[in-house]
């Protein structure tokens, strides 16, 4: 939901000030979500298979983060910054729908 939020901040978002704030709040989440991922996957896996698991984990994330990249890259091109933020935010709102619902 943060990232959600933040996201929505840069597209809708119009001074320097706004922006550092918002960005600072990004990169807070992020150092913090990082970690606590690769803890959680160094304690819910047997230990014989953490190098895999962090391997794979890390795999999918840089694919991920590939394509994320390009497309939001080609939205920035054809329609703009506030399209590629706004477009980021709603598919990041919709991943957290998707994920709460098949967490129950």
């Amino acid at each position: 939901l943060l990232f959600a939020v933040v996201y929505g901040g840069m597209a809708l978002g119009n001074n320097l000030i706004g922006y550092v704030l918002l960005f600072l709040v990004y990169a807070l989440a992020v150092a913090c979500i990082e970690s606590v991922v690769k803890a959680l996957i160094s304690v819910k896996v047997a230990q014989e298979q953490r190098g895999r698991a962090l391997g794979l984990y890390t795999s999918m994330h840089s694919l991920g983060v590939i394509v994320a990249g390009a497309w939001t890259g080609w939205v920035w091109q054809q329609w703009g910054p506030e399209w590629a933020f706004a477009t980021t935010s709603v598919l990041t709102l919709l991943s957290l729908l998707i994920f709460l619902r098949s967490a129950r």
